[in-house]
């Protein structure tokens, strides 16, 4: 009985053996693509983190840059007592916000009016702005704040002028916070005012409080109080899906698809952005992740879902494919089981086959570390202190050649000294509290000395096995580096405004003190004593001239005449009186391009910025040495101009001057261009050559670059914008007396003892005068029947209507009448446009008893609409 049972034994458990390496198979395919899944699953999410991080860093790094944007507007508003509407606009336009913030409609002033002003300001407002100027909607509040500013001023922006702001609840909310904190605050989701479009956009707007003087560093400000009184708000309005699309562009593609909503919950009325999704991604998302986000006081809600492009980049698929692999090696060992000559190449197949899987798996692993070590951000993991891990960023930050060289060492090692005492507070936290440090500026040390800024963030971290901390740094130098510039730029625009304002009220004292002393001497002819102290009054009113002329060249208020020239002529007409200047210790050497582009500037300004820069170079060369002069051409692009503020993209033609002299530190390149700002001792210079050289400068639209270090010589490049136009050739003008005349003048003028010299002058030469001083009293006298003028003499700059505006309306209602202008310059207050509406002439201050008879008898002997 058991010789006839066993062979159906064994026969039962030989065809029952490819089944079980068919469930064996089964198992180890299922159990292997499941591991696979999960490593796939870990990777994507991983991936997944990062392009939220990633769209998270654009949007701050937007954010922080508009914010940076108001804060330099409140910088202008704290510079000035009252900001006008054309510096406001020249303070906008050089931001250039369509091209560089999209989807900032525009940045704005609304003026805080109280009730009791508000008719006054309207009456203000319709004088400067327009008589259609009103304040909307219509509201019985104890004060409005109506928008007076809104830059660039186009049809959408025009349309929002006069609306008052606090009539509206969401915008009044984020006025309140604003007023009550002192810093900036962003509003919820709002149908912006310049809406008039179809095509509308949910908006939003971030406000900046400006008060009337300085404002506290810290604590909170309430609407009442003995604080700084609220002068109004610096504001943007922003479209949001213009602002979005300009801050990931296409940067998410359809990895990532960004829904943006205003508050704390993500509700369709809320709804700020929402990404457009193609049509097959109406599959629910693998992945979905919602971020709180503060904007300026203003909680925000991020809702980032992966989308189709991130799904097939997903290891999903290799999943699949490895499962189905596996089953079928499973069915194929059940079949080739069956074929004993088959079964041990089938089973080492099936091995090889799962060891490839688990190579493919470890070289998988491995990626994924390197995409770790090859972050954009440069990371760091320390335990006690001491690196463990660094990634090449960080190396490449820190300056070294090797990852090696930076292992082991102390974090303290690479942070600035004077930063060691916080980095230890934070520290011991971390170990204490186990809880993440907030972001910080600080400074580290390269391997060469150089300093970097940089902001950290530290996070606790566990590596094999040891607590330490990761630390993630932010290379911040470039952005520094723009802050110091941009704040040395509205540093010396603030020193330039007072130079200028402080020179045009000084010319109008040396025009009297200069023609006064003419008439003087011509009346001390028999007097040789006498006539000598006139000549020494007019000769010191001339020497102040000059520095005032220096004044106005520093800030951009001289009056030009410029005209296209060759740059190469000019130097070498020079060459032999600068020769003479520096003297025979120094060698002078001229290397002038052929090919050199032709400018447009005024000659002798342009003489002027070589003589001083070549009087700079030969006082910073006691002792003898070589003086370079070069010409070049040279094309200026964008990525030069965002690190220089001052300049813009296009093509130059450039003057370098090199000496090899003393050099100088950078405390005192800080300063070079200020005025009266001087290294020279007491009495041996004005500090006014490199100021005046800066201003001339960059009035003509160029720029002036500087490198020095002491003892190395200094090397001082200007560059003024390239031409096409043909070089103009002066014309000869001939000498002749100055005749006088008997027609009628009417002199207008605020300062007395100027329009009492035109006068003098005026009576002297023959002519009958007529006095005003304002606008007003001069329309008045005109309106006399007895009035009849010949020529009309204005300032102006004067209190109520100004020179030009008042030629205007003369010239509507008398065109014959010849009319002429007076100023002690004229940045600001009177342009092209100005002279041309009303069709004046210019003569600047201070001026001779001659010059101003030569200009009266030149424009009355012109013929009629000359």
């Amino acid at each position: 009985m058991n010789a006839a049972t066993t062979p159906r034994t064994r026969r039962g458990r030989g065809a029952s053996a490819p089944w079980w390496v068919l469930a064996i198979g089964i198992l180890l395919t299922l159990l292997s693509a499941r591991r696979l899944a999960s490593t796939a699953e870990e990777k994507d999410s991983l991936r997944f983190q990062g392009l939220v991080q990633k769209a998270r860093a654009a949007l701050d790094a937007r954010m922080e840059a508009h914010l940076a944007l108001l804060r330099a507007g409140s910088g202008l508003f704290a510079a000035e007592e009252a900001v006008s509407r054309e510096q406001f606009r020249a303070f906008v336009s050089r931001i250039d916000l369509r091209r560089r913030y999209a989807g900032i409609q525009g940045i704005g002033f609304s003026v805080r009016v109280p009730g009791d002003r508000k008719d006054a300001f309207l009456v203000e407002q319709r004088r400067q702005a327009g008589p259609d100027f009103r304040i909307w909607p219509e509201d019985h509040r104890s004060e409005c704040h109506a928008i007076v500013f809104l830059e660039p001023l186009d049809r959408r922006n025009r349309a929002a002028i006069g609306y008052d702001m606090s009539t509206e609840p969401v915008r009044r909310e984020a006025m309140e916070r604003a007023r009550r904190t002192g810093v900036p605050a962003a509003s919820g989701r709002v149908t912006l005012v310049q809406e008039i479009d179809v095509e509308k956009q949910a908006g939003f707007l971030i406000y900046m409080p400006i008060f009337k003087e300085a404002q506290p560093t810290s604590g909170p400000r309430s609407g009442g109080g003995t604080g700084p009184e609220l002068a109004g708000f610096l504001y943007s309005p922003l479209r949001a899906d213009d602002l979005f699309e300009g801050v990931f562009g296409s940067g998410l593609g359809t990895e990532v698809f960004l829904d943006v909503y205003a508050g704390s919950a993500a509700t369709p009325d809320s709804l700020l952005h929402r990404s457009v999704r193609p049509a097959e991604s109406a599959v629910a998302p693998r992945f979905r992740a919602t971020e709180p986000y503060e904007l300026a006081g203003f909680p925000w809600t991020l809702v980032l879902e992966s989308g189709p492009e991130f799904e097939r980049q997903s290891g999903q698929e290799q999943v699949l494919v490895f499962l189905l692999a596996g089953l079928a090696a499973s069915v194929g060992l059940l079949l080739v089981t069956r074929k004993q000559v088959r079964a041990r190449a089938d089973a080492e197949r099936a091995a090889a086959e799962l060891q490839r899987s688990d190579e493919a798996l470890r070289r998988s692993e491995e990626k994924y570390r390197e995409l770790v070590e090859l972050s954009p951000h440069a990371i760091g993991i320390h335990a006690d202190g001491r690196f463990v891990f660094v990634n090449r960023v960080l190396v490449k930050l820190l300056g070294y050649a090797t990852a090696e060289e930076l292992l082991e060492r102390h974090l303290l090692d690479v942070v600035h000294p004077e930063f060691h005492a916080a980095v230890e507070e934070r520290l011991r936290l971390l170990r204490e509290t186990g809880r993440p440090n907030a972001l910080m500026e600080q400074k580290l040390l390269r391997a060469d000395g150089a300093v970097v800024f940089v902001e950290a963030a530290s996070t606790p971290f566990r590596y094999n096995g040891t607590c330490g901390a990761q630390v993630v740094f932010r290379d911040i130098t470039e952005k520094r580096s723009l802050e110091c510039q941009l704040r040395q730029s509205q540093k010396m625009e603030m020193i330039g405004r007072l130079a200028g304002g402080v020179a045009h009220d000084f010319n109008n004292l040396l025009t009297a003190i200069t023609g006064y002393a003419d008439i003087l001497a011509g009346r001390l002819e028999r007097d040789p004593q006498l006539l000598g102290y006139a000549e020494e009054i007019r000769k010191a009113g001339e020497r102040a001239a000059s520095l005032t002329r220096q004044l106005l060249a520093f800030s951009r208020k001289q009056i030009l005449a410029p005209k296209v020239l060759e740059l190469n002529v000019v130097v070498a007409d020079m060459q032999k009186m600068l020769r003479r200047l520096i003297g025979e210790s120094i060698e002078l050497v001229a290397r002038l391009a052929p090919d050199l582009g032709n400018v447009r500037a005024d000659p002798g300004q342009v003489e002027q910025v070589i003589l001083n820069l070549t009087v700079n170079a030969r006082d910073a060369m006691p002792d003898g040495g070589r003086l370079l002069l070069e010409t070049g051409n040279r094309s200026v692009d964008d990525a030069y101009a965002a690190a220089h503020p001052e300049a813009r993209p296009g093509p130059y033609v450039f003057l370098r001057v090199t000496d090899t002299g003393v050099g100088m530190c950078a405390e005192t390149m800080a300063h070079l261009f200020e005025p009266f700002f001087t290294t020279k001792g007491v009495g041996k210079g004005t500090g006014l050559g490199l100021s005046t050289v800066y201003g001339i400068v960059r009035q003509s639209g160029g720029h002036v670059e500087v490198e020095s270090a002491p003892g190395q010589g200094a090397t001082f490049c200007v560059l003024l914008p390239r031409v096409d136009a043909a070089v103009e050739r002066p014309a000869a003008e001939a000498r002749r007396e100055v005749p006088g005349g008997t027609e009628t003048v009417l002199v207008v003028e605020d300062e007395d003892s100027v329009r009492m010299l035109v006068r003098e002058t005026l009576c002297q030469g023959g002519y009958r005068v007529v006095e005003a001083r304002s606008g007003d009293e001069a329309l008045a006298n005109l309106a006399r029947p007895e009035a009849d003028v010949d020529l009309v003499i204005a300032d102006v700059v004067m209190p109520g209507m100004r020179g030009p505006d008042l030629l205007r309306r003369i010239a509507e209602g008398r065109p014959r009448v010849k009319r002429l202008l007076m100023s002690g310059y004229t940045g600001g207050a009177l342009d092209a446009g100005d002279a041309a509406g009303a069709g004046a002439t210019l003569l600047p201050k201070p001026f001779t008893a001659k010059a101003l008879l030569r200009r009266v008898r030149e424009l009355l002997d012109a013929p009629a609409g000359v």
